[in-house]
C-alpha cells in the first residue's frame, strides 16, 4: 500500500486540511462526551 507519486501536494493539503479542522473537531467531541458521562460540565 502506498501513495500516488503524481499528487503528492493534493495529498499534504488535503492532510493539512484534515489537520486544521476535521481531526481536533472528532477528537473534541470524545472529549466532551468523555467529560459529561463523569458528570463534569463545562
Amino acid at each position: 500500500m502506498g501513495f500516488p507519486i503524481k499528487t503528492p501536494d493534493t495529498i499534504v493539503t488535503s492532510l493539512g486540511k484534515l489537520n486544521e479542522k476535521a481531526i481536533p473537531r472528532v477528537r473534541g467531541n470524545t472529549i466532551y462526551k468523555a467529560l459529561l458521562e463523569r458528570g463534569i460540565s463545562a
